[in-house]
């Protein structure tokens, strides 16, 4: 995987109901609110890596380091 670290940033408001799955720190329904470094640069584990969330808009990055 060349590009192994994803990033969630929360952009307009908060996010809700945030889960990851796939990740080395999974989350199930977190709240993400705006200018939080909970979902900054976590790390797939395995080739295809799930997320959802139920409210808000999110700025995904998928990054090399």
């Amino acid at each position: 995987m060349n590009k192994k670290y994803i990033s969630l940033l929360p952009v307009m408001g908060n996010a809700e109901g945030i889960s990851l799955d796939g990740f080395k720190y999974p989350l199930q329904n977190s709240y993400l609110p705006m200018g939080s470094t909970l979902c900054i640069s976590n790390e797939l584990i395995s080739e295809i890596g799930n997320y959802s969330f139920t409210s808000g808009i999110l700025l995904v990055i998928r990054s090399s380091d």
